[in-house]
């Protein structure tokens, strides 16, 4: 088995925009694993986990009653890199010596089902369990999409719900929106109105109150009404709108970038209006559950084409594009020599149990419940290369919406994510 190539100076890799090397979840106090324990903290209120590093967080936070954090979904940390304009503005609303700016990692898979559960759990891939975009669960005998929380080819949300696989049976860990209201402090989430009651947000807002949203204008005008009131406790925003742009026209587009900008003026409107409410002892804080790597139409190859590959699955890979989990027929032979001789220019092939090993979920060993959801080997894309393989039937025929960004794996583009904070009263003056 070919070595991982990890980058070993990661701020080097960042300084020289080394983004297509491949680096370790830090879940050492620098990953979104660390924000809930973190901002728990900070209201008063123990959680599980680790929390960040205090490095990362600006010294004057202690005391915050409230605290709204951004979660900016695909706002890779390589956008602020390779974007300077856009950077720029934003580093203008956050400006030093107020504010501390900086990176974390995502975790593994750098995917949101994976990412949002560990920001909102405090838990590890490996503790949490949900490890991918497409998930087999072999106690229903079903490939799950688990964002809809439904099998695959199902168009109703939570379907396994209504099979008997229950919210608690799917993740029976606490969340910290539902410690918190254990505790006696309020939590509101704002997401688009298409996200609410979607399969994954029923799980991870447990006791919150979830606000929904037409597009920016409405969503800050709901945060402005939250200051006026003088709520305290954790204000989730939740903007995904990144996300599409990036993984349609690419994580550096034209239209990536102008959506990241309209972003930034509507939260400098934000931050003027705010002028007018009780700011202190407000923590606003901004981040991502992962970045994006640009993809190419020629490096994106089809599962269905590779008959090699089909004839030694016992079906399509599970997972992202990006970062595939394979289950291979009884008594296949050679494969890794194969996918080194055929694909090892564009993907990493690792064995399942050597990526537990490695530590890349989080502890170096799966509990018995989820191995079997990782498959025998996982294929972590290297550059543009992605794998293309659909469950929806829909999504064989029409022309596909995932083309130019995607992510899932290991890249410093994937996994790489801003991290910024600052008292909202100090931004303001």
């Amino acid at each position: 088995m070919d070595k991982t190539p990890f980058a070993r100076d990661l701020k080097a890799s960042v300084e020289h925009e080394e983004f297509d090397r491949f680096t370790e979840p830090h879940y050492d106090g620098a990953s979104v694993a660390n924000l809930a324990p973190t901002i728990a903290r900070l209201l008063g209120v123990s959680h599980n986990g680790r929390e960040l590093k205090r490095e990362f967080i600006v010294d004057d936070a202690e005391g915050s009653d409230h605290v709204i954090l951004f979660v900016m979904d695909a706002l890779g940390y390589n956008t602020l890199v390779l974007g300077v304009d856009v950077a720029n503005k934003l580093n203008a609303l956050f400006p030093e010596g107020v504010a501390k700016r900086g990176y974390i990692t995502s975790v593994f898979p750098s995917t949101t089902v994976t990412a949002l559960t560990s920001m909102f759990t405090g838990l590890l891939p490996s503790e949490h369990g949900m490890l991918g975009y497409n998930m087999f669960l072999k106690e229903i005998g079903s490939i799950v999409n688990m964002i809809t929380l439904s099998p695959v080819n199902e168009e109703e949300r939570g379907r396994i719900v209504a099979l008997g696989f229950s919210h608690e049976r799917i993740l029976p860990h606490a969340k910290l929106t539902e410690r918190l209201a254990q505790s006696g402090v309020g939590s509101r989430v704002l997401i688009r109105y298409a996200l609410k009651g979607s399969g994954l947000s029923t799980l991870l807002y447990k006791g919150a109150e979830v606000i929904p949203y037409l597009g920016q204008s409405d969503m800050f005008l709901h945060l402005l009404r939250i200051l006026r009131e003088g709520k305290s406790g954790l204000t989730i925003v939740y903007w995904d709108n990144i996300d599409a742009a990036a993984h349609h026209y690419g994580p550096q587009s034209e239209e990536t970038m102008a959506e990241l900008s309209l972003f930034i003026n509507s939260m400098e409107g934000f931050l003027k209006s705010a002028k007018r409410f009780r700011t202190k002892n407000v923590m606003l804080m901004l981040t991502s559950d992962h970045g994006q790597a640009q993809t190419r139409d020629r490096l994106s190859f089809r599962v269905e084409d590779l008959r090699w590959i089909k004839e030694s699955l016992v079906m399509p890979p599970t997972g992202e594009g990006r970062c595939a989990y394979m289950y291979l027929r009884r008594g296949v032979r050679d494969f890794e020599q194969k996918f080194r001789k055929r694909l090892g220019k564009h993907f990493h092939l690792l064995d399942s149990s050597e990526a537990i090993s490695m530590g890349l979920f989080g502890g170096r060993r799966l509990p018995r419940d989820y191995i079997g959801r990782i498959g025998d080997y996982i294929a972590v894309a290297k550059g543009a290369a992605k794998l293309v393989f659909a469950y929806n039937l829909i999504e064989r025929s029409e022309p596909p919406f995932v083309r130019y960004g995607s992510h899932g794996g290991l890249t410093l583009h994937e996994m790489l994510v801003p991290f910024l904070n600052a008292r909202l009263d100090k931004l303001l003056k």
